[in-house]
């Protein structure tokens, strides 16, 4: 798909003279502008992953089950001791319980695939591979699931702080993967300051075991945080509908969910879930969501929380984003893109403003089938088009924003100015060509005529070359290409 017709219509005035100029001219302006910077592409990541310290602590390295069980129950005595796990497989019969304050368990190489601990399956058990109620407790750089519950529990019940879960792989449980519990007869009790970072989140079958599922279930905590992690294949069985991939109620506050990708997933992230609710604000930000059965953000029985800066899109649901229910006030939704409606529901309070509704057209992110929705081109009124927002000053990718007077609106910040002619309808309106851009690229195929269908093929090259990978050849198909039309002239 042609997705900048800026050339053919700058040399659109040039055609009637000479068919094969705009051509040379289209393919140079190309390239420079791919050297230089200006061509619409999505900025480089630069969020970087830093490996944890190793720390002060006295240490210990295991390769087995045992040893690990061993070295386990010495730190829970002694507490502030680090456990390194060679890499291999790890077959785990019942749950290690980290009950010792500082403990750090980790993979030995920093490579999350090189240490599995798996269960027996999630019809078989063990119940859990860690359960949490120690302080200061970090898991870190391994793969773990195939549990009948949840791959970690973390029991907010005990009063649990200080909890970190850093570049862990999670898969497929009966339940939830990582469950955040709470006792509501015993309300000063909660998981304070919890970190989930860097980390996946998946069924690896694409679907869950069944309905009552999901990513993370977080009840009753404060002030944790989810950020740069991916959550993926959180789906139902036979159609029941499971999730969210993200889930944060009972009275939990002040969450930040940040810079996450979600994808092939019935539900995305909710805020309160029916009548439990939270009371202590949050704020979801940056996000890329994307479902398949229902609402990509949600907000119920939710008080202060804050939907800034998200790409969402939502497929066979009406609505991107909702906040519902008499509960729900002090809303603020601004500065995300959606395909979908966003919506107050029964009662639900908030302010809404700066977004913008694609509709289905999604020519201008990378990869939307795979949930990749950074911009490789920025319609007009996406980009330098969002609400000043102080508390955002940076996009999914941590590049900073705005990169113009105003920032762009959803997750990614495009760095490199519109594309101008293509405008897309907001609200409610399917995105489309603008009429200038309608009426030009006809007549410039009237007058190419022929010679339309052999470019073609350049023209794929020149979207190839777009890759960093195709640069190269690229300049030096280009360079052969104008050498032979100058000598012909």
């Amino acid at each position: 798909m042609i997705q900048d017709l800026t050339p053919f219509r700058q040399a659109d005035n040039n055609l009637t003279q000479h068919v094969e100029q705009p051509f040379l001219v289209i393919w140079l302006t190309i390239l420079i502008a791919l050297f230089s910077g200006g061509y619409p592409l999505s900025a480089m990541a630069v969020c970087t992953r830093e490996v944890i310290p190793l720390g002060v602590n006295p240490a210990t390295t295991v390769q087995t089950v045992n040893e690990l069980r061993q070295a386990l129950g010495e730190a829970n005595r002694s507490g502030n001791r680090t456990i390194f796990l060679r890499p291999g497989t790890y077959q785990v019969d019942r749950a290690f319980e980290v009950k010792g304050d500082g403990i750090t368990i980790r993979g030995q190489t920093a490579l999350r695939s090189d240490v599995k601990l798996l269960g027996r399956g999630m019809d078989k058990g063990p119940s859990h591979i860690f359960a949490i109620t120690g302080n200061g407790v970090t898991l870190a750089d391994f793969t773990a699931g195939k549990v009948s519950n949840h791959v970690v529990q973390v029991h907010g019940e005990r009063g649990v702080e200080d909890f970190r879960m850093h570049n862990v792989h999670l898969l497929d449980a009966r339940e939830q993967l990582l469950k955040v519990s709470y006792n509501q007869a015993k309300p000063s009790q909660f998981a304070t300051r919890g970190v989930v970072e860097w980390c996946r989140f998946e069924f690896t079958e694409g679907y869950t075991y069944q309905g009552y599922a999901g990513g993370i279930s977080a009840i009753g905590t404060k002030d944790w945080v989810v950020r740069d992690s991916e959550f993926n294949g959180i789906r139902g069985p036979n159609n029941e509908a499971t999730g969210p991939a993200i889930l944060f109620w009972q009275g939990n506050g002040n969450a930040l969910i940040e810079r996450n990708i979600i994808t092939n997933s019935d539900r995305g992230i909710q805020v309160g879930l029916g009548k439990q609710g939270n009371k202590g604000g949050g704020t979801v930000v940056n996000n890329m969501v994307s479902t398949v059965t229902d609402v990509g953000i949600g907000v119920e029985n939710a008080k202060n929380v804050n939907i800034f800066h998200n790409t969402v899109r939502s497929m066979n649901y009406p609505n991107s984003i909702e906040y519902r229910f008499p509960g729900t006030s002090g809303t603020q939704i601004f500065n995300n893109l959606v395909d979908r409606r966003i919506k107050a529901r029964d009662q639900g309070a908030g302010v809404v403003s700066g977004n913008l509704r694609y509709g289905g057209d999604t020519w201008f992110f990378a990869n939307a089938d795979e949930g990749d929705f950074r911009l490789v081109a920025g319609p007009e009124n996406l980009v330098n088009s969002g609400i000043a927002l102080t508390d955002v000053t940076s996009d999914i990718d941590c590049e900073p924003r705005p990169s113009g007077d105003l920032p762009d609106i959803g997750a990614d910040e495009v760095h490199s100015g519109a594309v101008p002619g293509l405008l897309i309808e907001s609200p409610g309106m399917v995105a489309a060509w603008s009429e200038d851009i309608q009426a030009t690229l006809p007549s410039i195929k009237a007058r190419i005529g022929s010679k339309w269908r052999a470019k073609k093929k350049t023209l794929l090259l020149v979207l190839i070359g777009m890759t960093e990978t195709g640069l190269v050849f690229l300049f030096l198909f280009l360079w052969v290409r104008c050498r032979r039309r100058l000598k012909k002239h």
